[in-house]
């Protein structure tokens, strides 16, 4: 149970592409991998996208795009080790992965809490309308001094063939890549 709550300012970023918002945390009396989280009600006035390989979180500021980065040394320390195990959530059956050395109470508290926040979850590309592309887009590092070179084409195993034509689709339909036309 919460021991109550505080409205803090809180600065994100660094200057100059920062931004500052008021933030209500809850206290609580619990060993935790962090001192604060931010949760969904922050995220989303920050317009956060972040990303969980690279322990960073991205947002548009009137300066540029803020970034703030977690520590890997800090993660790792309360990353699950050992064997995983499939919990089921959400009423589609979707699949998620926790610590098979989780105490039964806590991976039962987990499971809960993930049920609570089913909303959160992008299962598709397509639930992830709206990133603004100064925020994250990727691009390739290309010399334009150096000529083209035509890769040989490929092949595949059938059932990997069928695997990269459904990802291209979904990719497609979800208006994250678009099809280019070269002549040669």
């Amino acid at each position: 149970m919460p021991l109550g709550s505080i409205e803090l300012q809180v600065t994100v970023g660094s200057p100059p592409a920062q931004k500052m918002i008021l933030v209500k945390f809850l206290i609580v009396d619990q060993p935790l991998a962090y001192n604060a989280i931010f949760g969904r009600t922050a995220q989303a006035e920050l317009k956060v996208v972040t990303s969980i390989p690279h322990l960073s979180m991205k947002f548009p500021t009137e300066n540029g795009v803020g970034v703030v980065r977690g520590e890997q040394k800090a993660a790792r320390k309360w990353s699950p080790t050992g064997d995983l195990e499939d919990v089921v959530i959400g009423p589609q059956n979707r699949k998620l992965r926790v610590s098979a050395q989780l105490p039964t109470t806590e991976k039962k508290k987990l499971v809960e809490y993930l049920w609570d926040h089913i909303d959160v979850f992008a299962w598709e590309h397509n639930e992830m309308p709206g990133i603004d592309p100064s925020v994250i887009e990727h691009q390739l590092n290309v010399d334009r001094n150096c000529r083209p070179v035509k890769q040989r084409k490929r092949t595949f195993a059938p059932e990997r063939n069928q695997a990269i034509a459904d990802k291209v689709r979904k990719l497609l339909k979800a208006g994250f890549i678009r099809e280019v036309d070269y002549p040669e």
